[in-house]
Protein backbone atom coordinates (compact mmCIF):
# COMPACT_ATOMS: atom_id res chain seq x y z
CA UNK A 1 0.00 0.00 0.00
CA UNK A 2 1.68 3.31 -1.03
CA UNK A 3 0.94 6.88 -1.00
CA UNK A 4 1.55 8.35 -4.15
CA UNK A 5 0.27 11.89 -3.15
CA UNK A 6 1.83 12.55 0.47
CA UNK A 7 1.06 15.65 1.65
CA UNK A 8 3.54 17.09 4.01
CA UNK A 9 0.39 18.56 6.42
CA UNK A 10 -1.23 17.97 9.50
CA UNK A 11 -4.71 17.56 7.31
CA UNK A 12 -3.71 14.76 5.68
CA UNK A 13 -4.26 10.75 6.52
CA UNK A 14 -1.79 8.76 4.94
CA UNK A 15 -1.28 5.32 4.82
CA UNK A 16 1.12 3.41 3.92
CA UNK A 17 2.44 -0.42 4.13
CA UNK A 18 4.95 -1.12 1.62
CA UNK A 19 7.24 -3.94 3.90
CA UNK A 20 3.58 -6.42 4.85
CA UNK A 21 2.76 -7.73 8.44
CA UNK A 22 0.13 -5.41 9.63
CA UNK A 23 -2.72 -6.84 6.93
CA UNK A 24 -4.29 -3.77 6.45
CA UNK A 25 -7.59 -3.93 4.46
CA UNK A 26 -6.83 -1.77 2.18
CA UNK A 27 -4.57 -3.97 0.22
CA UNK A 28 -5.99 -7.73 1.93
CA UNK A 29 -7.09 -10.13 -0.43
CA UNK A 30 -8.83 -13.27 1.81
CA UNK A 31 -10.87 -16.23 0.25
CA UNK A 32 -14.40 -15.83 0.93
CA UNK A 33 -14.91 -19.36 2.87
CA UNK A 34 -11.87 -18.37 5.21
CA UNK A 35 -13.57 -14.61 5.77
CA UNK A 36 -17.27 -16.09 5.97
CA UNK A 37 -15.59 -19.35 8.34
CA UNK A 38 -13.76 -16.57 10.81
CA UNK A 39 -16.56 -14.48 11.03
CA UNK A 40 -15.65 -11.86 9.12
CA UNK A 41 -14.79 -8.74 10.93
CA UNK A 42 -15.51 -7.66 14.18
CA UNK A 43 -17.86 -4.52 14.19
CA UNK A 44 -17.47 -3.52 17.84
CA UNK A 45 -14.30 -2.35 16.32
CA UNK A 46 -14.50 0.96 15.19
CA UNK A 47 -11.07 0.93 13.71
CA UNK A 48 -8.54 -1.96 13.43
CA UNK A 49 -10.69 -4.83 13.01
CA UNK A 50 -8.59 -5.18 9.97
CA UNK A 51 -5.30 -5.98 13.06
CA UNK A 52 -8.16 -7.91 14.81
CA UNK A 53 -9.27 -10.44 11.94
CA UNK A 54 -4.93 -10.49 11.12
CA UNK A 55 -5.10 -12.27 14.65
CA UNK A 56 -7.41 -14.73 13.90
CA UNK A 57 -6.05 -15.37 10.80
CA UNK A 58 -3.34 -16.51 12.42
CA UNK A 59 -5.04 -18.06 15.14
CA UNK A 60 -6.53 -20.33 13.07
CA UNK A 61 -2.99 -21.45 11.53
CA UNK A 62 -3.87 -19.73 7.93
CA UNK A 63 -0.94 -19.28 4.89
CA UNK A 64 -0.47 -15.90 5.10
CA UNK A 65 2.00 -14.16 2.18
CA UNK A 66 3.31 -10.62 1.48
CA UNK A 67 2.96 -10.20 -2.45
CA UNK A 68 5.22 -6.93 -2.74
CA UNK A 69 3.86 -6.79 -6.79
CA UNK A 70 0.20 -6.19 -5.38
CA UNK A 71 0.23 -2.63 -5.15
CA UNK A 72 -2.60 -0.19 -4.12
CA UNK A 73 -2.53 3.54 -4.10
CA UNK A 74 -4.27 4.56 -1.20
CA UNK A 75 -4.57 8.26 -1.93
CA UNK A 76 -3.56 11.03 1.17
CA UNK A 77 -7.03 11.83 2.72
CA UNK A 78 -7.93 15.20 3.82
CA UNK A 79 -10.23 15.72 7.03
CA UNK A 80 -11.23 18.71 9.31
CA UNK A 81 -10.20 19.44 12.99
CA UNK A 82 -13.12 17.55 14.65
CA UNK A 83 -11.35 14.48 13.13
CA UNK A 84 -7.81 16.64 14.86
CA UNK A 85 -10.15 16.29 18.21
CA UNK A 86 -11.53 12.79 17.68
CA UNK A 87 -7.83 11.42 17.36
CA UNK A 88 -6.90 12.40 20.82
CA UNK A 89 -9.01 9.51 21.84
CA UNK A 90 -8.45 7.08 19.40
CA UNK A 91 -6.36 5.13 21.49
CA UNK A 92 -9.51 3.14 23.36
CA UNK A 93 -9.78 0.67 20.56
CA UNK A 94 -6.08 0.05 20.86
CA UNK A 95 -7.26 -1.07 24.46
CA UNK A 96 -10.06 -3.37 23.40
CA UNK A 97 -7.98 -5.21 20.84
CA UNK A 98 -5.41 -5.95 23.30
CA UNK A 99 -8.66 -7.93 25.13
CA UNK A 100 -9.56 -9.17 22.11
CA UNK A 101 -6.45 -11.09 20.82
CA UNK A 102 -5.84 -12.04 24.57
CA UNK A 103 -2.61 -9.72 24.61
CA UNK A 104 -4.57 -8.68 28.08
CA UNK A 105 -5.56 -10.07 30.96
CA UNK A 106 -8.91 -9.23 32.17
CA UNK A 107 -7.84 -10.89 35.99
CA UNK A 108 -5.22 -8.70 36.57
CA UNK A 109 -5.40 -5.90 39.89
CA UNK A 110 -6.88 -2.94 38.53
CA UNK A 111 -4.00 -1.15 40.11
CA UNK A 112 -1.58 -3.24 37.68
CA UNK A 113 -4.47 -2.65 34.64
CA UNK A 114 -3.83 1.39 35.57
CA UNK A 115 -0.35 1.50 35.44
CA UNK A 116 0.29 -0.97 32.55
CA UNK A 117 -2.43 1.44 30.15
CA UNK A 118 0.13 4.40 31.82
CA UNK A 119 3.33 2.62 30.71
CA UNK A 120 2.70 1.31 27.02
CA UNK A 121 0.89 4.83 26.42
CA UNK A 122 4.03 6.69 27.55
CA UNK A 123 6.26 3.81 25.68
CA UNK A 124 4.38 4.25 22.70
CA UNK A 125 4.92 7.76 22.88
CA UNK A 126 8.45 7.88 23.74
CA UNK A 127 9.15 5.15 20.56
CA UNK A 128 7.52 7.60 18.28
CA UNK A 129 9.29 10.78 19.46
CA UNK A 130 12.65 8.88 19.30
CA UNK A 131 11.74 7.63 15.72
CA UNK A 132 10.91 10.61 14.48
CA UNK A 133 14.18 12.45 15.74
CA UNK A 134 16.60 9.73 14.21
CA UNK A 135 14.42 9.19 11.27
CA UNK A 136 13.72 12.55 9.01
CA UNK A 137 11.45 12.16 6.47
CA UNK A 138 11.33 15.12 4.39
CA UNK A 139 8.40 14.71 2.89
CA UNK A 140 6.07 14.52 5.83
CA UNK A 141 7.82 15.80 8.54
CA UNK A 142 5.30 18.27 9.03
CA UNK A 143 2.68 15.82 9.43
CA UNK A 144 4.78 13.50 11.80
CA UNK A 145 6.13 16.21 13.94
CA UNK A 146 2.27 17.76 14.57
CA UNK A 147 0.76 14.68 15.17
CA UNK A 148 3.35 13.48 18.23
CA UNK A 149 3.27 17.35 19.28
CA UNK A 150 -0.42 16.83 19.72
CA UNK A 151 -0.03 13.54 21.27
CA UNK A 152 2.18 14.97 23.93
CA UNK A 153 -0.42 18.15 24.65
CA UNK A 154 -3.13 15.96 24.74
CA UNK A 155 -2.11 13.64 27.06
CA UNK A 156 -3.74 15.08 30.17
CA UNK A 157 -6.92 14.35 28.33
CA UNK A 158 -5.98 10.58 26.97
CA UNK A 159 -4.42 8.93 29.88
CA UNK A 160 -7.76 9.21 32.00
CA UNK A 161 -9.96 8.56 29.09
CA UNK A 162 -7.84 5.72 28.64
CA UNK A 163 -8.04 4.88 32.36
CA UNK A 164 -11.91 4.69 32.02
CA UNK A 165 -12.07 2.53 29.19
CA UNK A 166 -9.29 -0.03 30.42
CA UNK A 167 -11.83 -0.37 33.59
CA UNK A 168 -14.98 -0.54 31.17
CA UNK A 169 -13.08 -3.25 29.17
CA UNK A 170 -11.73 -5.09 32.07
CA UNK A 171 -14.80 -5.84 33.61
CA UNK A 172 -16.82 -6.58 30.30
CA UNK A 173 -13.88 -9.19 29.75
CA UNK A 174 -13.30 -10.59 33.34
CA UNK A 175 -16.32 -12.37 33.53
CA UNK A 176 -16.14 -14.00 29.90
CA UNK A 177 -14.75 -17.73 29.32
Amino acid sequence: MICSNERNSPFYRMAENQTGGNLFTANLAVRRITFDELGGFDEELVIMEDLEFAHRLRTAGKRLAFLEKATVDHPAQRFGLSYVWRWVFHFRWGLLLGYKTGKTNPRRGLFASLVSVTRDHLELMARKTVHLLTQHNSKSWVNAWFWQAWGWLTLPLTLPHLWYWEMRYRRKFRNRP
